[in-house]
């Protein structure tokens, strides 16, 4: 990470007007845990390249890291509102949504994400995970199982799919 670092400092040298250079060099100082000079940089490709739809998401990527999901859902919500279909930016904004506990909003975004491309398996999962929270088994089966169509040797998907079958189960027999 360090010769990418460098690399993308010497060309900002040469450069230092080169939106995409910024963007990169942000995206490997947060790789390298160094948040805030990461920042900097994305900022620095925004203010060259303001309608930047990846330089938008690699910062909302940014601040989630950091935990300020705050910042990462408005960084998300740009990258959307210059691209509405960009997959990614929905799924990280429903992983932000969800982590804020707000589980409806994050299943709205996985659901948008499923319109787009239905058959990515991280939007099932995530909207899988997302419904069992909601106490929503019968669904959260479903995108466990339809992850599992895309992935068969997904682990993380079978793993769920058994929590929420033994859940359903549990919750069948108190009825």
């Amino acid at each position: 990470m360090d010769e990418a670092i460098r690399a993308y400092r010497e060309a900002l040298r040469i450069n230092p007007n080169y939106a995409d250079t910024h963007n990169n060099l942000g995206v490997a100082l947060a790789e390298k845990g160094d948040f805030d000079a990461a920042i900097r940089e994305s900022l620095a490709a925004l203010r060259l390249s303001p309608n930047d739809t990846t330089a938008h998401y690699n910062l909302g990527r940014i601040f989630a890291r950091r935990g300020e999901l705050a910042a990462a859902i408005r960084e998300f919500e740009e990258a959307l509102r210059i691209s509405p279909n960009d997959v990614n930016a929905h799924i990280n904004m429903g992983v932000a949504l969800a982590s804020q506990g707000n589980l409806d909003a994050a299943i709205q975004q996985y659901q948008m994400t499923l319109r787009i491309s239905h058959n990515n398996k991280d939007a099932h999962y995530n909207l899988g995970v997302a419904l069992a929270n909601k106490g929503d088994l019968d669904a959260a089966i479903q995108e466990f199982q339809d992850v599992l169509r895309i992935s068969p040797n997904d682990i993380d998907a079978r793993n769920n799919l058994g929590r929420a079958l033994v859940q359903k189960r549990m919750n069948d027999e108190v009825r």
